[in-house]
């Protein structure tokens, strides 16, 4: 289980900061049985600078860069370590269409004799309104979505501990 509050401060309209810190409860096995674990996770830090916007009659067409870092500050595991986070993210709104993409790369490092693997992920969503709502009204939308996770050989005490690349789709509602 793990629930994150984020704090999100717009600098600009095309400048944002984000502080997000999630409270994690993790269950394991030990010797001694089973045991859950409870506390603060991994501080987050992020930044996203929209540097392209092309808005036009019935849409817009936007880019943005995103750079954070992850604070190893975990109550709750013994593998927390630093790690940093570089995105790339766009959007295209038209009319009754939606597309969302992004591509992140997560670098992690070393901590207490485990190097986790650093993960590239991608996304893409698509979604369609049956109808174009007033600003002030609800706006539906069914969307379908490609989410994947590609990650790099992590080593435990110099023993190879996983590696692999996963594929999830979703349906969902905006």
């Amino acid at each position: 289980l793990k629930i994150v509050q984020e704090l999100l401060y717009g600098i600009t309209p095309d400048f944002a900061v984000t502080l997000a810190v999630p409270f994690e409860e993790i269950k394991g096995e030990s010797a001694q049985g089973g045991h859950v674990s409870r506390g603060l996770g991994d501080v987050e830090i992020r930044t996203k600078y929209r540097f392209y916007r092309k808005d036009y009659s019935g849409g817009t067409n936007q880019l943005a860069g995103i750079l954070g870092v992850s604070l190893p500050v975990a109550q709750s595991t013994d593998d927390s370590s630093l790690s940093y986070l570089g995105a790339l993210t766009g959007t295209i709104s038209a009319g009754h269409w939606y597309l969302w993409g992004d591509l992140r790369y997560e670098l992690k490092t070393e901590s207490k004799g485990t190097k986790e693997g650093s993960v590239f992920f991608y996304d893409v969503a698509l979604g369609w309104r049956p109808y174009i709502a007033e600003y002030n009204q609800v706006d539906f939308a069914p969307v379908i979505e490609i989410n994947g996770e590609l990650e790099s050989k992590a080593i435990q005490n110099e023993q190879l501990k996983a590696s692999g690349h996963t594929v999830f789709f979703a349906l969902g509602f905006l």
